[in-house]
């Protein structure tokens, strides 16, 4: 069972069935992030992939800024703009 749709632009909508899995308006599901750092054309995120609810401690390499670590959950993260977020990568230990 469908619900409403989540944006308004009818040719980028998705649907979101009961279980949260989402579809696109032909029915395909839409291809799937990577796992740990990627960007889009103007935000930077990293998505940690486990399904056993572990939270990670990442180092996050920041544009004329100094760097610093962040401890970040299942699932996607947003660290920022693309512009400023040169990469990360897990340090090896939980938080």
């Amino acid at each position: 069972m469908f619900h409403a749709p989540l944006c308004r632009s009818h040719a980028r909508c998705h649907r979101i069935l009961r279980n949260g899995r989402r579809r696109t308006r032909s029915g395909q599901r839409p291809a799937k992030e990577p796992c740990g750092f990627h960007k889009t054309g103007s935000d930077a995120y990293y998505r940690h992939c486990a399904s056993n609810g572990s939270n990670v401690v990442i180092k996050v390499e920041v544009a004329w800024a100094p760097d610093h670590e962040r401890c970040v959950g299942s699932g996607r993260t947003w660290l920022g703009s693309a512009s400023r977020i040169q990469g990360t990568h897990y340090v090896g230990r939980t938080c």
